[in-house]
């Protein structure tokens, strides 16, 4: 269950990344 929480949580954070630096190339 931890593993799977993780993985979860990785993924959040990297989209939450490509979010932001997709942001700052379009300003």
């Amino acid at each position: 269950l931890i593993k799977e929480q993780e993985k979860t949580e990785r993924q959040e954070a990297v989209r939450r990344e490509r979010e932001l630096r997709n942001q700052q190339l379009l300003e």
